[in-house]
């Protein structure tokens, strides 16, 4: 497939092999991760990030069930409008890795 143009990523990245995503999912361990169900890739955009008071744990352990044969990758990554490119994984600098380490710079 042909990878999309820089400006049609999603802020959060897209799939490595097509550019694109499927969606976000949070799991139980409130893990946020973007997805592409065609390649069965998923990327770990951080934790905690949004609210997820509404999802039951039943809910959190079903998207880490869904989830659990894909493959963890470094997605395609665009160019925020405001800021220039982002960095890895398409993550504001301090942010968290997919195991969740931070950079250690901060925001």
């Amino acid at each position: 497939m042909r990878k999309p143009a820089n400006d049609n990523i999603s802020y959060f990245g897209g799939c490595p092999t097509c550019g694109g995503n499927d969606g976000c999912v949070t799991d139980s361990a409130r893990k946020h991760w973007y997805y592409c169900r065609t390649h069965r890739t998923k990327w770990c955009i951080g934790r905690n990030l949004f609210s997820v008071h509404d999802l039951s744990q039943r809910d959190l352990l079903a998207n880490s069930y869904r989830l659990r044969h894909y493959e963890i990758v470094e997605p395609i990554v665009g160019v925020d409008p405001l800021n220039g490119p982002r960095g890895s994984a398409g993550r504001p600098s301090g942010s968290a890795d997919a195991e969740g380490h931070s950079d250690g710079i901060g925001w």
